[in-house]
C-alpha cells in the first residue's frame, strides 16, 4: 500500500513546487485552512439531539451522545474532518480507481481490482443489510460529508490534485471494508506456489516444502498425537550432488512471476496477537483482552481512536472505546463496559482457483457442469489522469471474471467468500450492543466479514474464542491446487457445519490466545485452511500465560513487547558457533562470533548479536530452499517461494543434514555453515558495520506518501518540504522486535495498536498507536501519539481531559 502511495506523492510534490514561490507563510496558511474545527457549536443536518465532541490533548474524540444514530453521524463527522483522503484512497482502491488520482502508473492495480467486481459487491451487500444497518451507513456517510464540508478549504491532497473531492456514500463503506477484507486474505498466493511444487514434483519433495505443521505449532485445542515430523525425500527424489534439473523448453508459455522470496515473506502473514485471561488469573476476579493488530504502517495510522457514548433505546447508557477504521461506523476492536473483543487473522484458505476449459472450437465458450456456455464480456473503463481512459475486457463466467493464467498458460477464476454478497455482512458492528458472553458470541458466529480468530472477555471474568466469517465447504477437492469446476464434483457446498465452528467458552486453564497459526487439531485446520503462519508467536505467548498465575494490564503490556525468540535463533547460533572456532585466524570471523556468543536471546535494538544471527539465519535458509526449489524453478523459473510454515522445512533439514541435500557449492555440511558465516560477514561489513547493533540497521520507515516521493526527488526537495510543513513521515526511530516474536515489528510492519483492557474496569486499559489521530501533516495531532507506541510507554485507553469541545447542533 506504501508503494502504490508513492506513486501518488510523486505527482503531489510536483503540484506542491508549483506553488511553492508564493512563499512559505503564504502556502502554510494556505493549507492550514484546511485543519478542522475543534470547537464551538456547528449545526449538522439529521441530528436527533445535541451532539458534545471533546477531544482531549492528543485529539481522541469523546462523543456523547443521546443516541446510536447520531453517534455513528457524529463519528462520520470527525473522520471526514481528520482522515477524508485516506478513506477515499481505500475505497479507491478497492474500485479500481487509483489511475484517475495518480495516472498510468496505477493502471496494472486498477485492472486487478476490476477484475474482482468489488463495487458491484459492495452494492450487492448493501442491497442485503438489514433496514438499521443501512440507516446507519446512511447516517454515518451523512455526517462524513458534513465533516469534509465545514473544512474551509479542501484536504491539501487534493488542492495539490487539483481535484475535488467525492461525496461519501453508504457503498463507501462497504469498500472501505472490502479493501481490509482484500489486505487480510492470504489463500490465493500458496495454493500458486503448491500447485507449482507439485506439478514439479516428486511428491515427498513437495511434502517438505510446503508443510501444515511445525514443531513450534501450539494449537488452542491441543492435538490428541502430534503430527510426525516430515519425512527427508532421499536421493532419488533430488540429489544436489548432481547436475541440476533441465530448465523448462524455451517454447512452453510464459509462466507468470511472484515476487522474489525473502526472510520476511518466508515467514510473516498478515497478522495479529490477541490473548485473554479470565478472573480466576487476576487479583480481583475481572477478565483483560490483550490485542495487537499487525498491519502496514503509513501515515496516518490505519485506525482511528474513538470514544463513544450513547443512550439505548430501554434508556441504559452505553460507551465503547478503542480503535475505529475510518470510512465505516462503531469501534472495530476494543471495549465497552460489558465486552471486550479483539482479532488476529486466521490465516486460512478462503480463495479457490477455478482452472477453466475452453471449447477448442470455439474460445468463446466455456465448460460447465450443464455443457459448454458464452463467456459474458464486460468492458470496465479505466479513468486515468492526463489520459484517455483505458477500456478492460472482461471475460465473466458463472463463477466470476477470469483473473489471468496459470504457469501452464490455463485461464483461471480467483473464487473468494467475498467475492459473493451473500458471504458478507456487517454484523460486527452490533459488537457495542453485546451485553454477555454469549451475546458477544453469537455475534462473532454470525460476522460474515474477513474470518478472524475473535477473542473476548466479559465484565463477570470469563473469556471467549470463536473463528468468525462464512467458512466455504468444500466437495470434490481440497482447495490445495487449482482444479476445474466444470464436471460439477468441485464445488462449495455451502458454508461449514456451525458444529465444526471453532468455539472455546470458559476454559479451565484461564486463558485462551491466537496468533495467526494452527489453532484446532490438525485434521480439523484442513477445513479453514493449509498454510496457517509458524507457531512461534503462539507457542511464546501461551508459555509467558501459563507461567504466572495472576495478572495485571501493566503486565500484559509488558507480554506484548516481549522480544524473545531463543527458540527460533538459538540453533542457528549454535551452528555459527561450531563453524566458527575461538581461535580461528580470520578476525572478522572470530568478531563476528564474538557478537553471536553474546547474544541474549532477544530481538533487543541495542543487540549486535541478534543482528548477526538474523542475517546467518537468512544465508542459511536461502541456500537451504535454493536447492530444495531447483525442480519448481526448472519449471518456473521465476516463481516466488512464499509458505509461512517454511522454517520447518529448512529445520528438518537441519535436524538430519544428509549429504545429498548439501547446498551448490559446498562438499559438506560443514563447509557449507562456514560459507555461509563468511557470507554474512561479508554482508554485514558494508556500512554501518559488523558492529552495528540491530537498531541501527531497524529503523522505523512510517512515512507519508508525499515524503516517500521527495526522498525519490532528492534531499534538496526534502529539505524544501520540512521547510514548508516540517516533518511528514515519523522518526526513523531504533526497533526492537522481529517478525517471530511477540512484538511483531519490521521497518514498515508491525503493531497498528496495542490494547490491553477490562471490561468494567476502562479506567485501567491502555492502548497505543502509532502516528496520531490526525491525517492533515499541519495538525499537532499527526504524530504526537507515536512516541508512546514506539516506547512501549502505558498510554490510557480512554480519552483524557478536554481540551476543545465541539457542539453539534440539531440544523433547523
Amino acid at each position: 500500500m506504501v508503494k502504490r502511495l508513492a506513486r501518488l506523492g510523486i505527482l503531489l510534490l510536483v503540484a506542491l513546487l508549483l506553488v511553492a514561490a508564493l512563499g512559505v507563510m503564504s502556502v502554510r496558511a494556505w493549507f492550514g485552512a484546511s485543519l478542522p474545527q475543534l470547537s464551538g457549536r456547528v449545526p449538522l443536518q439529521g441530528l436527533a439531539d445535541e451532539v458534545r465532541v471533546e477531544r482531549d490533548a492528543l485529539g481522541v474524540p469523546r462523543i456523547i451522545a443521546a443516541n446510536w444514530p447520531d453517534t455513528a453521524r457524529a463519528l462520520g463527522y470527525v473522520h471526514g474532518q481528520d482522515r477524508f483522503f485516506q478513506m477515499d484512497g481505500a475505497r479507491r482502491l478497492a474500485s479500481g480507481r487509483i489511475s484517475e488520482l495518480v495516472g498510468a502508473a496505477a493502471v496494472d492495480l486498477d485492472s486487478d481490482m476490476r477484475k474482482r467486481r468489488l463495487t458491484q459487491v459492495a452494492s450487492g451487500i448493501l442491497e442485503r443489510l438489514p433496514a438499521d444497518q443501512r440507516a446507519l451507513l446512511k447516517a454515518y456517510a451523512d455526517g462524513v460529508n458534513a465533516g469534509l464540508a465545514s473544512l474551509s478549504a479542501r484536504p491539501p491532497e487534493y488542492v495539490l490534485l487539483r481535484v475535488q473531492p467525492e461525496a461519501w456514500t453508504e457503498r463507501d463503506c462497504i469498500l472501505v471494508s472490502l479493501t481490509m477484507f482484500h489486505e487480510l486474505s492470504e489463500g490465493a498466493r500458496p495454493e500458486r506456489v503448491r500447485a507449482v511444487i507439485e506439478a514439479a514434483g516428486p511428491p515427498e519433495l513437495a511434502r517438505l516444502l510446503l508443510p501444515e505443521s511445525s514443531r513450534f505449532d501450539q494449537p488452542v485445542i491441543a492435538d490428541a498425537v502430534l503430527p510426525a515430523p516430515i519425512a527427508i525425500p532421499g536421493p532419488n527424489a533430488l540429489d544436489l550432488r548432481k547436475p541440476p534439473p533441465a530448465a523448462r523448453p524455451p517454447n512452453s508459455p510464459p509462466a507468470p512471476a511472484d515476487p522474489p522470496t525473502n526472510l520476511r515473506e518466508r515467514t510473516e502473514p498478515r497478522g495479529s496477537n490477541n490473548w485473554a485471561v479470565a478472573g480466576s488469573r487476576t487479583a480481583d476476579g475481572r477478565a483483560i483482552l490483550a490485542n495487537d493488530m499487525h498491519l502496514g504502517h503509513s501515515v496516518p495510522n490505519v485506525w482511528y481512536r474513538a470514544q463513544l457514548e450513547w443512550t439505548t433505546a430501554d434508556g441504559r447508557r452505553r460507551r465503547a472505546a478503542g480503535v475505529s477504521l475510518p470510512g465505516v461506523p462503531g469501534i472495530v476492536a476494543g471495549s465497552t463496559d460489558d465486552l471486550a473483543w479483539g482479532f488476529t487473522n486466521v490465516t486460512g484458505d478462503f480463495e479457490d482457483y477455478i482452472l477453466i476449459e475452453t471449447d477448442p472450437r470455439d474460445p468463446a465458450r466455456y465448460k460447465t457442469p450443464d455443457g459448454w456456455e458464452s463467456f459474458t464480456v464486460v468492458t470496465e473503463s479505466i479513468g486515468i489522469r492526463g489520459e484517455n481512459p483505458r477500456p478492460l475486457p472482461l471475460k465473466i463466467t458463472r463463477w466470476g471474471a477470469v483473473s489471468d493464467t496459470d504457469w501452464a498458460g490455463r485461464p483461471r477464476v480467483l473464487k473468494w467468500i467475498a467475492h459473493d454478497p451473500a458471504h458478507v455482512n456487517l454484523e460486527i458492528l452490533r459488537m457495542s450492543e453485546a451485553r454477555t458472553l454469549e451475546e458477544g458470541v453469537a455475534i462473532a458466529r454470525g460476522w460474515h466479514g474477513p474470518p478472524q480468530n475473535v477473542l473476548m472477555a466479559s465484565r463477570d471474568g470469563r473469556i471467549a474464542w470463536v473463528v468468525s466469517g462464512w467458512l466455504p465447504r468444500r466437495e470434490g477437492f481440497d482447495g490445495t491446487v487449482p482444479v476445474s469446476w466444470a464436471d460439477g464434483k468441485a464445488r462449495w457446498a455451502g458454508p461449514i457445519s456451525e458444529a465444526d465452528r471453532p468455539v472455546v467458552i470458559d476454559p479451565p486453564d484461564g486463558i485462551l490466545f491466537s496468533a495467526n497459526s494452527r489453532t484446532v487439531p490438525l485434521e480439523q485446520s484442513r477445513l479453514i485452511g493449509r498454510h496457517f503462519g509458524l507457531g512461534i508467536r503462539q507457542q511464546r505467548i501461551r508459555q509467558l500465560l501459563t507461567e504466572k498465575p495472576s495478572w495485571d494490564e501493566r503486565q500484559l503490556l509488558d507480554l506484548q513487547l516481549d522480544t524473545e525468540v531463543a527458540p527460533i535463533y538459538g540453533p542457528y547460533r549454535e551452528l555459527l558457533l561450531r563453524a566458527i572456532p575461538p581461535d580461528d585466524p580470520d578476525a572478522g570471523l572470530r568478531r563476528l562470533r564474538e557478537h553471536a556468543a553474546a547474544w541474549t536471546g532477544r530481538a533487543d535494538a541495542d543487540s549486535a548479536g541478534f543482528r548477526v544471527l538474523h542475517q546467518y539465519r537468512a544465508v542459511v535458509g536461502e541456500r537451504v530452499l535454493a536447492g530444495l526449489l531447483e525442480p519448481a524453478r526448472a519449471l518456473v523459473p521465476r516463481m516466488g517461494y512464499r509458505w509461512f510454515l517454511s522454517e520447518e522445512c529448512v529445520r528438518r533439514v537441519l535436524d538430519e543434514r544428509p549429504p545429498h541435500l548439501v547446498p551448490r557449492g559446498s562438499a559438506s555440511w560443514d563447509e557449507f555453515f562456514r560459507k555461509a558465516a563468511t557470507d554474512t560477514l561479508k554482508r554485514l561489513s558494508a556500512p554501518p558495520g559488523l558492529d552495528a547493533t540491530w537498531g541501527e540497521v531497524h529503523r522505523a520507515q512510517i512515512q507519508h506518501p508525499l515524503a516517500i516521493a521527495t526522498r525519490q526527488l532528492g534531499a534538496a526537495f526534502s529539505g524544501a518540504i520540512t521547510t514548508l510543513f516540517g516533518e511528514l513521515s515519523m522518526p526513523e526511530d531504533p526497533l526492537p522486535g522481529c517478525t517471530e516474536c511477540v512484538r511483531v515489528q519490521t521497518p514498515g510492519f508491525g503493531a497498528s495498536q496495542r490494547t490491553v483492557v477490562s471490561p468494567g474496569h476502562l479506567g485501567d486499559g491502555l492502548l497505543q498507536m502509532p502516528t496520531g489521530q490526525s491525517g492533515h501533516f499541519m495538525s499537532p495531532h499527526a504524530a504526537d501519539g507515536h512516541a508512546a507506541w514506539v516506547r512501549g510507554t502505558p498510554t490510557p485507553l480512554l480519552a483524557g481531559p478536554a481540551a476543545n469541545v465541539l457542539v453539534l447542533t440539531p440544523a433547523k
